[in-house]
């Protein structure tokens, strides 16, 4: 069912009870690793998305692919739960975790590097990287991490 180095993101349970489907690459070794929470396109959580969480597993860096059509609630719970996750895993530097996100999941994931800026707990990303995000961004703010915008004509 899973591939070798893919496990299900286990405890990703969200504020309302339910559970955010999300598959977990690491790289071997003990690390720590920095780590990249992938959000994907409109089309979900696709066989192309886990491959390329996948190989950034390859390079290095801890993935977690999650779902954010599965579970309740608000986004930035669901992408919330997978960075606190994240941070407790002994494999991963809990100070270099980021994000990148595929067109919908770009702009959903600036809206989220956005809200973590007004949450508690502050969590604070170390990047954001967007593949063909497709449209403008509202509120952007001077306290976001670097944002590497990635763009076809």
């Amino acid at each position: 069912m899973w591939g070798a180095g893919e496990t299900p993101g286990h405890g990703n349970k969200l504020p309302d009870d339910s559970i955010l489907e999300s598959y977990l690459y690491k790289p071997p070794g003990k690390g720590p690793y920095p780590a990249v929470i992938v959000l994907h396109h409109k089309g979900g959580l696709t066989e192309d998305i886990k491959t390329y969480a996948r190989s950034l597993s390859e390079k290095n860096f801890v993935t977690i692919a999650i779902d954010y059509y599965s579970g309740g609630g608000w986004l930035s719970h669901k992408v919330g739960a997978a960075y606190d996750y994240l941070q407790k895993l002994p494999e991963v530097d809990p100070k270099r975790i980021g994000m990148l996100g595929f067109s919908r999941g770009a702009l959903e994931g600036t809206r989220v590097a956005i809200d973590f800026q007004n949450e508690y707990p502050v969590r604070p990303l170390g990047a954001l990287v967007s593949y063909y995000i497709g449209r403008g961004v509202d509120g952007p703010s001077s306290d976001l991490p670097p944002i590497l915008f990635l763009h076809g004509d």
